[in-house]
């Protein structure tokens, strides 16, 4: 579908090999839902090598091949950025199905594309910008976001982690395959590993959800006193449950509008 005119460009940082297009040193980012990851490849391969298989059902945007420490073999996966999500689709619905050069079958899924990581070991007594400031002196530069979640006891304080929100997948895998087992601030050791993604979820089922979720609600509350606060915004026969926890809450309304309902009103 996609002759090869492009000069992609090639660079190896630790444990990736990359293959890219120009538009990348232009500042283009493909959308979210442009991305595949791709298993069972052959550990001889290259990111040229798969370049010609993945580009014959869409243009190419990178191709981020993971290798072991040697630099030599490759780890057996990669990632394959399509230009659009419609390249990554067909990836999915049609690769899966050709031979790899004529005789593997690669497993080809979309990828969640996450840009988050986890960080543990910080500090209770820091705030959200120390740490940021803490990360930015230890070479990490490019972040979007640190986002922290106060304890349920003392609001002072945090509960010992973050997470660290990157603009792309790649600059994320980058800093966790970086600082994995070297990080540290203020002197601790910090764990740095992936956040467990949310997975995307079809309109069609948001569209049926009729449960509403409260966070850094009072912990001092108990279940009792908060739900009869919520029985301020409705009538009780709407309501068939109400759960609530330390500082969040889950209340369980009848129908989608009168969650709706809710919503609006508990915003207002």
């Amino acid at each position: 579908m996609c002759a090869n005119k492009i000069k992609y460009l090639t660079e190896c940082i630790k444990y990736q090999k990359i293959l890219f297009s120009p538009l990348k040193k232009d500042g283009f980012v493909p959308e979210s839902g442009s991305e595949v990851f791709v298993r069972n490849i052959p550990v001889e391969d290259t990111e040229t090598d798969l370049l010609k298989f993945f580009e014959t059902v869409g243009e190419i945007f990178q191709i981020r091949l993971m290798m072991e420490e040697d630099g030599i073999n490759n780890r057996g996966f990669a990632y394959v950025t399509y230009i659009n999500p419609a390249g990554a689709k067909r990836a999915v619905n049609i690769l899966n199905n050709v031979a790899y050069q004529g005789k593997y079958f690669l497993q080809i899924e979309a990828s969640l594309n996450n840009c988050r990581l986890f960080l543990g070991g910080i500090p209770t007594v820091k705030n959200k910008d120390q740490v940021w400031q803490e990360l930015y002196k230890n070479g990490i530069k490019n972040i979007v976001d640190v986002i922290m979640y106060r304890s349920y006891t003392d609001r002072a304080e945090n509960r010992g982690f973050v997470f660290v929100e990157f603009q792309t997948h790649e600059e994320a895998a980058y800093v966790r395959a970086k600082y994995a087992k070297t990080l540290r601030l203020w002197n601790n050791a910090v764990i740095v590993d992936w956040s467990v993604p949310i997975p995307p979820i079809d309109n069609e089922v948001l569209n049926t959800v009729k449960v509403i979720y409260l966070r850094n609600l009072d912990v001092s509350e108990t279940p009792e006193e908060f739900q009869a606060k919520i029985l301020n915004f409705t009538d009780r026969r709407n309501v068939e449950k109400v759960f609530k926890f330390k500082n969040y809450a889950f209340v369980h309304l009848r129908t989608r509008q009168q969650a709706e309902d809710m919503k609006m009103l508990l915003e207002g």
